[in-house]
This record gives structure tokens, sequence and C-alpha cells, in this order.
């Protein structure tokens, strides 16, 4: 099913985490993205909070929903040897959570969700963003200069950016498997920012191996105000990931 949608304020935090620290496995066909920082191995992942605008499926336009929505993910490659990401937690709000475990197959969690509104208070000193789910995650944000802080070297703060932004490929796992959604992502203005991360709780939750003290030193962090969203998941989703798995056949 083909769902559009545009994603309000959307707020990337990028940290780099010691492979020994992340979870030990992914679903096949996934594999994490390694980078190497000295003698140690790295992956990457990342927080986005944002607002879902509007969200429909192209075949019932008339049915919209909007609502903010939080998701940690981790880069990989995916059976094909592609850049992805792997969705390994999604917040949305209590009422929401029914369509997103039974309609996306997402591994939604309920939770409340206090966003702000930045593109509508861009002058703004700074602004917070607020998630409880049990545990607590708090943080502000301000407008500032490019910076990119501890890890991996992926070029300058642009390619840094590109190389988080520009993969059409995600994976949620279903059962022993995965779902493949594929999104369209056109190009969307991007706004640095100086993070301050107040309250770690969530993320310490869902990610106890990770040093303590690397919470409060991401690694870029960044906000698009606006992000029009194509993207298709379900049955047609789930026959392309079957069809990459399958080996050629010889000859071809």
């Amino acid at each position: 099913m083909e769902f559009e949608t545009e994603a309000r304020d959307c707020l990337y935090i990028n940290w780099a985490l010691p492979r020994e620290a992340a979870p030990a496995k992914l679903p096949k066909p996934l594999r994490y993205e390694i980078h190497r920082l000295g003698d140690q191995e790295m992956v990457f992942f990342s927080v986005l909070l944002f607002r879902l605008s509007d969200l429909h499926a192209t075949v019932w336009p008339w049915a919209r929903i909007s609502y903010p929505q939080a998701n940690l993910r981790f880069y990989v490659f995916d059976g094909e040897d592609r850049p992805a990401v792997y969705f390994l937690r999604t917040w949305v709000p209590w009422w929401v959570f029914p369509l997103a475990r039974g309609l996306a197959h997402q591994p939604a969690q309920p939770a409340r969700l206090r966003f702000p509104r930045p593109s509508g208070d861009r002058h703004a000193e700074c602004w917070r963003w607020r998630l409880w789910c049990g545990a607590r995650l708090a943080l502000s944000a301000a407008l500032a200069s490019p910076q990119l802080g501890p890890g991996p070297i992926l070029g300058s703060w642009e390619r840094a950016v590109e190389h988080f932004r520009q993969r059409r490929r995600g994976y949620v796992r279903a059962g022993d498997g995965v779902h493949l959604v594929r999104a369209a992502r056109p190009m969307a203005t991007v706004w640095p920012l100086r993070v301050e991360i107040e309250n770690s709780g969530l993320l310490e939750q869902v990610l106890p191996a990770m040093p303590p003290q690397r919470w409060y030193q991401p690694h870029s962090a960044w906000l698009s105000p606006q992000i029009p969203l194509r993207f298709t998941l379900g049955p047609a989703a789930d026959k392309a990931l079957a069809r990459a798995q399958m080996p050629a056949a010889e000859g071809a």
C-alpha cells in the first residue's frame, strides 16, 4: 500500500556507538554498516523526532491523520548491499499505537510526545522536545554553525548529512524477518543545530550498553522544517524483499 505525508519540524540527532555496544543481532538479511575509528569498529544510529502531517493512503486521500512520532534507527546494508535503515523502536501517541502495529507493522510503543514547532518560531532562543514512555527523553536545541562531534569521519558536514538522509529503504522487524518500506525522499532544507541532552533515560533503557557519557556528545544534529514523503509498505514491499533475497538464476 502506498502512502503520502509530510514530516514537519524533523529533528535528526546522530551518535556513533561501538559495535559491541549495539544489539548483537539484526534480522536477516540486514547487517550493520561498520566504520572504523582507530582500531575500533563503530556503527551509527539516529533518533528522529517529528510530526507526520496529513498522512493518508493514496487510494483513500480523504482519510488523513496527523500526529507526532519518534524513532530510533540504525544504519545498515540490506540483502542487496544497499544502504538502508533498520527501525529498532518507534514511539507514537496512544491513539495511533493500534494503527502503527496493525497496519504499518512498526515496532511501535505508545508514548506521550510533546514537540515544538521551530518552523513557526524560528527566532526562539531554543526549542525543547519531551517524550515519556515509562522512562523519559528530554532535550533542547538551538540554531548553530555546522559542526561534527565524536565519531568516524564521514567527510564534510554536508556529506555527513547526506550519508544519513539519502536512504530509500527502511526495514522493521516482522516475526523472524523484516518488512521493507520503500521511500521517495526529495531534498529538503536543513538547519544545523546544537543539541543539549537533558534526560537520556529512555535511550539508556533501549541501548543499555551505550557508554553513559556518550549520550551528551552527539555526532551531529539538524532540523528539516518540511520533508514531503511518499512510501510503500505491506505485501508489495514484502514481495520485493523476497525477490531481493533470492539467488540470481545461473547465467542471468
